[in-house]
């Protein structure tokens, strides 16, 4: 799953990262570094490991969700990089540790997002990725805050474990 900055919360954005090690899950979030054709170059073993240099900038610094969404429609495809669900840091994310996990619809116009806590956001994205959940069933999870925290929607800390009882699914 990438991950876009459009704000430098490099702490939050670290801390999603180093999520999968702790419930020995591989990772699968890649933070991108370059935007345009550059994305062809990244390959499944470029994803990204704890910690983030405090030096990074984001190339997507200032964009709007709807400049990234276009961006990736446009070069994303045929890469690994997947334009369909992908992670966004923005300014709520320094505040929080939350971020945006949208999810750009097949039928080129539909984009539905969520906020989701930094410990999620990996476990999320991938089930998103592979349809077993959607937005519409994380936002009716989300906590007063209006983020999802693990599924109780009031702010429980539920964090998902390998090995662990799968969660109710919502129909």
């Amino acid at each position: 799953m990438p991950i876009r900055c459009t704000t430098s919360p490099m702490d939050s954005v670290s801390r999603s990262l180093d999520q999968p090690a702790k419930i020995q899950s591989p990772p699968t979030l890649l933070l991108l570094e370059n935007t345009g054709n550059a994305l062809r170059r990244y390959t499944h073993d470029d994803v990204t490991y704890p910690p983030v240099d405090p030096s990074f900038k984001s190339p997507f610094l200032g964009w709007e969700l709807n400049e990234v969404v276009r961006f990736l429609r446009e070069y994303a495809t045929g890469t690994v990089v997947d334009e369909s669900v992908f992670l966004v840091a923005d300014q709520r994310t320094a505040e929080d540790e939350s971020l945006l996990l949208v999810q750009s619809l097949r039928d080129g116009e539909s984009v539905e997002f969520v906020r989701v806590a930094a410990e999620f956001v990996n476990t999320q994205a991938v089930a998103m990725a592979v349809a077993t959940t959607d937005v519409q069933e994380l936002r009716s999870l989300i906590d007063e805050g209006g983020v999802f925290r693990g599924g109780s929607g009031r702010g429980g800390n539920l964090l998902p474990r390998k090995g662990g009882k799968a969660p109710r699914k919502q129909l």
